[in-house]
């Protein structure tokens, strides 16, 4: 079942990153959430990098096999000494600073406007997401349950932690002391 558990079968949390305390969630994202967004844009642009690296040498072995027979020392030599003038027309040295400075570049640019964060703490482990331009919490797992109403088909079959029921869906929360006191 979607916003389940699959280990124990109890359904997901959900709750506005508001309803937690302040000081907490500002802990639990920027002290020791890891930036899932961050990562996978740095894994993608190194990607990008590689592969822009991989065109640049795969020219080199068309322009070698297009000159035709080389021993397989000739052709080590002029290999090495085509990748080099490849970079070095592009103003690199090598294949690293061509990888190197592609990724500088492309970090400089990025700009992440709704990252994710996941968390660990306290036996609490969930992601903070969006939801329609708002944060929001999920908490995948806990030593704390309860009863809640169902959250909206935005988020099928989870629990709403801002809507407690004791006639409602179990469903992971977090401890009392997270929640922001008014």
């Amino acid at each position: 079942m979607t916003n389940t558990n699959e280990k124990t079968g109890i359904r997901y949390g959900v709750i506005a990153a508001q309803s937690l305390d302040p000081d907490l969630f500002d802990y639990i994202t920027y002290g020791i959430g890891r930036d899932l967004t961050n990562l996978q844009a740095l894994k993608d642009i190194k990607e990008e990098a590689e592969a822009g690296a991989e065109r640049i040498e795969d020219e080199v072995r068309i322009t070698l096999a297009e000159r035709g027979d080389y021993t397989e020392r000739e052709y080590e030599d002029a290999w090495d000494e085509e990748v080099e003038a490849a970079y070095g027309r592009l103003g690199f040295t090598d294949r690293e600073s061509y990888v190197d400075d592609y990724i500088e570049q492309q970090l400089l640019d990025l700009q992440i406007e709704e990252p994710v964060f996941e968390f660990d703490y306290q036996g609490v482990r969930g992601q903070v997401t969006w939801l329609g331009g708002a944060q929001i919490v999920f908490i995948f797992e806990s030593p704390f349950t309860g009863f809640f109403d169902l959250c909206s088909p935005c988020v099928p079959n989870a629990t709403n932690l801002d809507n407690p029921n004791e006639n409602g869906f179990e469903g992971y929360t977090v401890p009392g002391d997270w929640l922001r006191v008014e």
